[in-house]
């Protein structure tokens, strides 16, 4: 098999325990054109003799010589990568049977697009589930910017585009957003309503503290303020990382009003980014900040001269507001 539509990456380190549950719902998929491209990453456990028990033609597994780490790996598998379509899944992460199909079939729908996500039902260690991943509305590249919405087991991307932007950066454990967002700046993306997989949180996996997460997304934060060439100082990175983590408790609303201002004249100056709806975002944005730190000065801060935007508000958004202030006067 030389070109499959799709290209299924999953890398695996150690990841026995979960593992024959992964590759089995690959091998249940509705869609059959595909390939499964397994990198072992050093594996010191099981995880080979596990892979090696299936016979199925379209599994092609690959071997690091060494630990490289998952953003080597997922480099490695994007250039080996024979489909059109790359699709990730985690080694321990369940896809349900028509994942590939529907969105290989919403890509094709929408030939514009550069990768569309799934949401996900979250599940423990033992498969119970959780609660589901959110549905996101509106323009969702714009989004990106303040929240990685990508579920990553749960996105598929055209394979040479990955290639385009670079693939994945140095930005672990956050990578994956990272990818998304320089994509996103650069190509139209989606996200459908359908649950497309059962995404495992559980102690072992490869999620880092939240130092560590932390850290990454502010990096990546920095490299998007060079892009645009936005001030990176610590205010600026802070304010747009509270959003991704959604506190803004440690920052005043004119630091945050003077950063909006200056993100959006940088952004719609790159044209990137569709200008009504960055405006219409970050003006929305705003109202959401000011309800909760405006104070008796909710109202006035409303019409924050390079923030408002007649086109958007609502009367009733005006209405809170109004009644906010009042009731923080009196």
């Amino acid at each position: 098999m030389n070109s499959p539509a799709i290209t299924v990456f999953m890398a695996v380190y150690n990841g026995s325990k979960f593992l024959s549950e992964a590759i089995e719902s690959i091998l249940n998929q509705t869609f059959t054109d595909w390939e499964l491209l397994i990198i072992n990453d050093g594996s010191t456990d099981h995880s080979v003799k596990i892979i090696s028990e299936f016979t199925e033609p379209r599994i092609r597994l690959l071997h690091n010589t060494e630990n490289m780490g998952l953003v080597y790996t997922r480099n490695k598998g994007i250039k080996e990568a024979r489909g059109k379509y790359f699709a990730i899944l985690d080694c321990d992460d369940i896809a349900f049977p028509q994942r590939l199909e529907i969105e290989l079939n919403y890509m094709k729908t929408h030939p514009e697009l550069a990768l569309c996500s799934g949401r996900a039902v979250f599940i423990d260690s033992n498969g119970n589930a959780l609660h589901e991943s959110e549905k996101y509305w509106g323009n969702k590249n714009i989004r990106m910017i303040f929240n990685n919405i990508l579920i990553n087991s749960a996105t598929i991307f055209k394979t040479e585009i990955v290639r385009s932007v670079g693939a994945y950066h140095e930005h672990a454990p956050a990578e994956d957003y990272d990818l998304g967002l320089r994509i996103a700046e650069k190509y139209p993306i989606a996200t459908v309503d359908d649950v497309l997989v059962k995404y495992r949180l559980h102690d072992s996996n490869t999620s880092a503290t939240t130092t560590t997460l932390h850290q990454a997304e502010r990096s990546l934060i920095i490299d998007f303020h060079k892009r645009y060439g936005i001030s990176s100082t610590l205010i600026n990175t802070g304010i747009h990382h509270s959003f991704i983590v959604g506190s803004m408790d440690s920052f005043s609303i004119d630091d945050i009003a003077t950063y909006f201002i200056e993100l959006k004249a940088k952004v719609k100056a790159s044209k990137q980014f569709a200008t009504l709806e960055l405006d219409r975002f970050l003006f929305q944005k705003w109202v959401e900040l000011i309800m909760v730190k405006g104070g008796r000065m909710t109202f006035m801060l409303f019409f924050r001269s390079g923030i408002f935007h007649y086109s958007f508000m609502s009367f009733k958004q005006l209405r809170r507001a109004f009644k906010k202030g009042i009731r923080e006067t009196f």
